[in-house]
């Protein structure tokens, strides 16, 4: 973003930003997607509370896969695909970042296409 992103609603948001993404050559149709997740608060500790959050909720994608699709208007954007887990997790970890507090969280997630 370019600009300091504000609201009327008070809370805790991210931004994604994909680092690098790299296909399996084995058999498996497998995609990694490094992903570093900057979680922004009106607080430190309300930014500590949710990158906490985040980390936790991806730890728990091990063993209980996830499809997302995106969609605009009913119409899918891209091929649904199945988030299988979150590999090397690191984080939170405070990053200040002007205005706000943040905590940064970096996962690596397995992907593939959906049935």
């Amino acid at each position: 973003h370019l600009q300091h992103l504000r609201g009327k609603a008070r809370g805790c948001y991210l931004v994604l930003t994909l680092i690098d993404s790299y296909d399996d050559q084995g058999d498996a149709p497998l995609h990694y997607a490094k992903v570093s997740a900057t979680v922004y608060g009106d607080t430190r500790q309300a930014a500590a509370r949710a990158a906490t959050a985040y980390a936790n909720a991806i730890r728990t994608l091990a063993g209980n896969p996830v499809t997302l699709t995106i969609e605009r208007d009913g119409t899918a954007l891209l091929c649904p695909v199945t988030m299988y887990a979150a590999d090397t997790i690191s984080g939170p970890r405070f990053y200040p970042d002007g205005l706000e507090d943040s905590y940064l969280v970096d996962a690596t997630f397995i992907l593939t296409p959906a049935p």
